[in-house]
């Protein structure tokens, strides 16, 4: 998907989130959301919003010393996931349909994105988790898409929330 005006309000608010959270003193907080309005200034549309996300965080990188921002809350929700590792995988393994557990699993694991999901908690991931069982995937392409592996000797996964 080609780059819209939204791409850029996302890349404004992730620059602004990020130095909120590591507590960047209001001057240098500036100064980072400067020069990454000046880097969307010069986006190319005709590129991909992770193409420009790309280089907006190596401004933000960069300019606050950190590799990994959501390194802290990522690594307390590990910790917490790990907690209902045992349930998922007896979930999936109990299940009468063990491919469909897992892409439902591949699912909710999808909405671990701490950029782009605003909302994000382990204990409302808990819950979803619970109740799982019950839930219809909304457009359930799945033995299509077991057909299609069976018959592959190589599979691409990809998730992206952008």
């Amino acid at each position: 998907m080609k780059l819209n005006v939204n791409c850029l309000v996302c890349n404004l608010k992730q620059t602004i989130k990020v130095t909120n959270m590591l507590k960047i003193d209001s001057k240098k907080q500036q100064e980072i959301i400067r020069e990454v309005l000046l880097s969307l200034a010069e986006a190319d549309f005709d590129k991909c919003n992770p193409e420009i996300m790309k280089n907006t965080w190596k401004i933000i990188t960069r300019r606050t010393n950190t590799q990994d921002p959501y390194s802290e809350i990522k690594r307390k929700n590990n910790l917490q996931l790990l907690e209902v590792f045992d349930d998922v995988e007896e979930f999936i393994n109990s299940s009468e349909d063990e491919f469909l557990s897992s892409l439902k699993i591949a699912i909710i694991g999808n909405m671990i994105d701490f950029a782009a999901n605003d909302d994000f908690d382990c204990e409302g991931l808990n819950n979803i988790l619970k109740d799982i069982k019950n839930k219809e995937l909304a457009i359930d392409n799945s033995k299509l898409l077991f057909d299609g592996l069976k018959n592959s000797n190589k599979c691409l996964y990809i998730g992206d929330n952008c």
